[in-house]
């Protein structure tokens, strides 16, 4: 009896060695795979791990990732419990994962700035089995609010164009919602605002304000941190005045009733270029010519030209692959037409931009224009371009002036200070010129409506219909 005794303890003791062997094995699976590099923003981790005699199915279809929590003394008995099957044991799981052969590379978002996590990879097979590799800790970088700026680069009567310039590494903003809020007070914040508008790209434009109204404006991050607590930081506040509608819309008596911008799309003053959009566009190239402002809205990769049908907006790569606004089947992508002859107001940038019920003007009002006033070459706080005057009874002291603006081909700007344009909202429909529209040409000796390839770049006056 005694005996049996002996041999069943030490059989315990075996079995108890053999469990504590595999754990342990399982618990830094030296075989399986090892963390080599971790690299961390303020609110993400990346971290990469080689893979070792890993099956490719378990790969494949079990689960794989990290698990992580915030530093402290027990946190090592939080991934084991998970080992040992609990999965409510108290960290947390990322399963953003990519494997490469036997290189796999994990994202950790959504982590608080300026915090100690540790953390671990793991794999649970097909089968159920749980492996984790070694615990190491990292530490999220420290965020300074403080650096949350943006530029309001044009403010109009019904709208405002802000452009975020903070430090934030690209993983962070893209695990961010990033945007403004408005507000008539001050000190606002992300629940008592008037207006809240998302940056795309760091770009927002801020709409549905009223004219000659003061607002103030700041900067927000807001993101979920890793015990799903909403948290909003915010950038210093800034204040701004939408001009006056009264002073941007000027009335030359002409037979529709429309009102003429005083300045063009992107200008501050009648004597300002302004900014050139292709026809139908409402995004804008770099000065270089190489890459839009934003370049993830329509920016063809790869494309050489800019201000070309090779990264024209409604086309695929050139004037014979219309997609949008097109009456002629041989020039449409596909042979597609839709028959479009005026631009939607999703495409007309002066609607886009401010608002209201600003627009573009067609072919007709640009005649109207020619046909009821006065042009005269004119020099304006030293800028060559066209004064157009009223002959309306009672309106001949009214006018308006227009820069010599040029116009973007390609990468150049050419006929800067001898010729000025602007597009019109109206589709060129004779047959064979789908790929051209309308638009406003002068210069010293001549003043009249002409078609330009939609690929060109040039400025934009808006209208006010009444």
């Amino acid at each position: 009896m005694k005996r049996l005794l002996f041999f069943e303890a030490i059989a315990v003791i075996f079995v108890l060695l053999v469990v504590s062997c595999n754990k342990d094995e399982r618990i830094s699976s030296p075989n399986s795979f090892v963390i080599e590099q971790c690299t961390t923003t303020s609110f993400t981790a990346s971290i990469t791990g080689h893979l070792n005699v890993v099956d490719k199915v378990d790969l494949a279809l079990g689960k794989k990732g990290v698990l992580y929590c915030v530093q402290s003394d027990g946190s090592e008995s939080l991934f084991v419990e998970w080992l040992n099957g609990n999965d409510n044991s108290g960290c947390k799981m990322s399963e953003k994962t990519t494997v490469n052969g036997e290189s796999i590379q994990c994202v950790i978002e959504n982590l608080t700035e300026d915090t100690e996590y540790n953390y671990c990879l793991f794999l649970q097979m097909r089968d159920g089995t749980r492996k984790i590799s070694a615990v190491s800790s990292l530490k999220t970088k420290p965020f300074n609010p403080a650096k949350m700026g943006f530029m309001l680069n044009e403010v109009n009567c019904f709208t405002a164009y802000a452009k975020a310039e903070m430090d934030i590494d690209e993983k962070d903003a893209s695990c961010c919602e990033i945007g403004v809020i408005v507000s008539e007070q001050s000190n606002c914040n992300i629940d008592d605002s008037e207006f809240r508008f998302f940056m795309t790209n760091n770009e927002v434009i801020i709409n549905n304000l009223e004219s000659s109204k003061d607002y103030y404006v700041r900067l927000y991050i807001r993101y979920l941190n890793h015990l799903d607590d909403t948290v909003v930081l915010y950038g210093a506040e800034k204040t701004f005045r939408t001009k006056d509608f009264q002073e941007m819309a000027v009335d030359l008596g002409l037979p529709s009733g429309i009102l003429w911008a005083s300045c063009n799309v992107g200008a501050d003053k009648p004597e300002d270029y302004g900014d050139y959009y292709a026809w139908g566009d409402v995004e804008l190239y770099y000065e270089d010519g190489y890459a839009r402002e934003n370049p993830l809205i329509h920016l063809k990769i790869g494309k050489e030209s800019a201000y070309g049908f090779a990264s024209y907006v409604h086309c695929n790569g050139n004037y014979n692959g219309l997609t949008k606004y097109c009456n002629d089947r041989s020039f449409g992508d596909n042979n597609y037409i839709d028959t479009k002859t005026t631009l939607d107001p999703e495409d007309d940038v002066a609607h886009v931009r401010w608002g209201g019920n600003w627009r573009m003007a067609t072919v007709d009002e640009f005649n109207e224009l020619i046909d009821n006033c006065t042009w005269e070459w004119f020099t304006f706080n030293g800028v060559d371009g066209c004064k157009i005057t009223s002959n309306a009874p009672g309106y001949t002291n009214q006018s308006i002036f227009m820069p010599a603006t040029g116009r973007r081909d390609n990468k150049s700007l050419v006929k800067l200070g001898t010729s000025g344009h602007s597009w019109s909202s109206s589709l060129d429909q004779e047959a064979g010129n789908t790929h051209c529209a309308w638009a406003l040409s002068f210069k010293s000796s001549d003043f009249n409506t002409y078609t330009f390839g939609r690929r060109y770049g040039l400025p934009v006056r808006p209208v006010w219909p009444r």
